[in-house]
């Protein structure tokens, strides 16, 4: 008996630190596949509808300088910082992902699909922003509003197949046979990826909690909504064992069954959702 109880500490110790690396394993594809859908949906994306928006707004708007600093219809070097800032804001999505996967549909498809709805309903006011006039000034403002909210869509089509991808190429934790020197690097990519995770969720802080930062009302809502479903999400994926193990979408049924959490998962939505229709009736009635 007494070799025994030595034994329980350190088996609690060993499945807190396996945790803990799942974790970051999990942070590590979220920020993965969350810079690549974001280069696609909020850089390229962005800046078609921006395209799409010069062209319903005709030659008299060529030239002009939008509410962000952009000059319509124009190619710059504005468009590669563009690019850039997408793909730095889809590392909040690729997050948000790998945490709600479990709630998420089983589906590809339609897992994205949901998730993009899920994602423009509670954060679309980070994009959508009633004191943006922009979605009056040019163009449409309907057509305006529908294509940028659609980029939510279009992210999470994007980077759900990326994420579950990366999920089953990169190696598991705890691995299965000790790992050589490529799953080492993969580890270190991963870990690296994790570390870069860190500045959206201090920025979602600082920014969306503490009101560092000039920034808008909507902004600031949709980082609070951010944190809110993270928190909740990492919160209840600590409860069961091997929550962060690797193919945890298949693994996660009572997860799924937890109608508590995702009632409470749903608060944030739903605020987000108001929110979110409240901008688009104001950008509307501006028009």
């Amino acid at each position: 008996m007494a070799t025994q109880a030595p034994a329980r500490p350190r088996r609690l110790i060993g499945t807190v630190l396996w945790s803990v690396a799942g974790l970051l394993r999990a942070m590590g594809i979220g920020v993965l596949a969350g810079l690549g859908a974001g280069f696609v949906a909020g850089g390229v994306g962005s800046r078609l509808a921006m395209k799409i928006v010069a062209l319903t707004a005709g030659p008299a708007a060529r030239g002009q300088i939008t509410e962000n600093g952009n000059r319509i219809g124009a190619f710059t070097a504005d468009t590669g910082f563009l690019l850039f800032f997408g793909s730095f804001l889809g590392i909040f999505g690729g997050l948000l992902y790998v945490a709600l996967r479990p709630w998420l549909p089983a589906s590809g498809r339609r897992r994205g699909l949901v998730f993009g709805a899920l994602l423009m309903a509670a954060c679309g006011t980070a994009v959508v922003e009633r004191e943006n006039f922009d979605f009056h000034r040019f163009g449409l403002p309907a057509l305006n509003v529908a294509l940028f909210a659609a980029l939510f869509l279009l992210f999470g089509l994007v980077v759900a197949p990326l994420a579950d991808r990366a999920d089953r190429a990169f190696p598991p934790l705890p691995p299965n046979r000790p790992p050589r020197f490529g799953a080492l690097g993969a580890y270190a990519l991963l870990a690296g990826a994790a570390l870069l995770g860190l500045f959206p969720l201090g920025m979602a802080a600082g920014v969306g909690l503490l009101g560092r930062g000039e920034v808008s009302a909507d902004f600031r809502a949709a980082l609070v909504l951010f944190l809110a479903l993270l928190v909740v999400a990492l919160f209840a994926r600590a409860l069961p064992t091997g929550a962060w193990r690797q193919g945890d979408t298949a693994g996660a049924s009572g997860l799924r069954r937890g109608s508590g959490v995702m009632v409470v998962l749903a608060v944030p939505v739903v605020i987000g959702l108001v929110v979110l229709l409240s901008a688009i009736g104001a950008l509307l009635a501006a028009a």
